[in-house]
């Protein structure tokens, strides 16, 4: 095994290459190149103050950036021009602009940190999944730690004093964890933990202050949080009992909280809302299989929740307005179901379902201070 760190400055126009190996380079011409179980670390940093690490002495073909082609290390041939061609070629993480802040650590075996080319006079740091790795602006952060196998770890941030982090614990296999950000001092964080497998987390926050949290520790499970906004709070756990389950949570506004609680298989929950001072909870514990819940509220200030225990639960809240009030609680066997909708004003509703085959419940509310109450056991 070789292993090759490329370490990049624009400010000084420099490339600056260290390989060993004999595969690497030979006494008659010095080449630097990728190897098949090559770990590659290569950083472009453009601007002032930047700080970068990355840690690979734990990790089998770990690629944060990777060479395209093999770099020419004969005397004649370092020059600048030469040096910028081959970095411009070669697939990079980036950080433009000032006092940005990177660490990366990759163990375990065929991890990486998703990368492209043609960074060396890249102008455009829109977000967008196809176009690598990155942070521009200034005093952004960046934490990746890679421990299990055949993960994959992905970051863009745009602005200023944003924070990202993605933790894959050893024995996580086959993750994909990716956070982008734009705007002023967002924070998000992805922890995936061991008993993660073929699991994908995704953290899109465009505004000031938002917070975006994922932890996941189960199985052929998705997770997605999208908020636009400022001071939105959004947090998805999904437990190591939970296989083939799917949570998302998208808020458009400000100061809106949205939380998902996923234990069991086959379920999925989602949480839609639009305006200011939303909260959403939605709970899916025990064996909760095949089980289904939805809120969507477009308004100010409406309070939706909802808890499921049990088996082929369903549960769907809709609120538009303002002040308005909804629960449902489910809890039993199959069959059940809840449907809760209202329009209007200081609304308020709960359903209680529990312990009954093929129970069913539903209201809808037009209006303002209405109140509804059901219960069936």
């Amino acid at each position: 095994m070789f292993k090759s760190v490329l370490l990049a400055s624009v400010a000084v126009a420099s490339l600056t290459a260290f390989a060993t190996g004999a595969s690497a380079q030979s006494m008659i011409s010095p080449v630097l190149g990728a190897g098949t179980t090559a770990n590659e670390a290569i950083v472009l940093q453009r601007g002032d103050r930047n700080r970068a690490t990355v840690d690979q002495t734990q990790g089998t073909n770990a690629k944060a950036g990777f060479l395209n082609n093999q770099i020419d290390l004969t005397a004649t041939n370092l020059t600048a021009a030469n040096g910028n061609a081959a970095l411009n070629d070669a697939n990079t993480v980036v950080q433009s602009g000032y006092d940005n802040g990177l660490s990366i650590v990759q163990g375990g075996n065929n991890n990486q940190v998703v990368t492209t080319n043609g960074n060396y006079s890249r102008a455009d740091f829109s977000l967008d999944p196809t176009k690598g790795s990155f942070s521009a602006g200034s005093g952004n952060g960046v934490s990746i730690t890679q421990n299990g196998m055949n993960g994959k770890a992905q970051f863009q941030q745009n602005g200023d004093k944003n924070s990202a982090t993605i933790i894959a614990d050893a024995n996580s296999n086959t993750t994909y964890a990716g956070i982008f950000q734009n705007g002023t001092s967002n924070n998000s964080q992805i922890n995936q933990y061991s008993t993660s497998s073929n699991v994908t987390a995704t953290v899109t926050q465009r505004g000031d202050r938002n917070q975006g949290y994922i932890e996941q520790g189960s199985t052929r499970t998705s997770a997605d949080i999208v908020q636009d906004g400022n001071d939105n709070i959004s947090r998805i756990r999904q437990y190591s009992s939970s296989s083939d389950a799917n949570a998302s949570v998208r808020q458009n506004g400000s100061s809106n909280q949205g939380y998902i609680e996923q234990y069991g298989s086959s379920i999925f929950a989602g949480i839609t809302q639009e305006g200011n001072g939303n909260y959403s909870l939605i709970n899916q514990y025990g064996s909760s299989s095949n089980a289904y819940a939805a809120v969507r509220q477009v308004g100010n200030s409406n309070t939706g929740n909802i808890d499921q225990n049990g088996f082929t639960n369903y549960a769907a809240i809709l609120q538009i307005g303002d002040g308005n009030s909804g629960y449902i609680s489910q809890a039993g066997n199959q069959g059940v179901g809840a449907f809760i909708y209202q329009n209007g004003n200081n609304n308020g509703g709960s359903i209680t379902q529990g312990g009954a085959y093929y129970s069913n419940a539903g209201f809808a509310q037009f209006g303002s201070g209405n109140n509804v109450t059901i219960r069936q056991r």
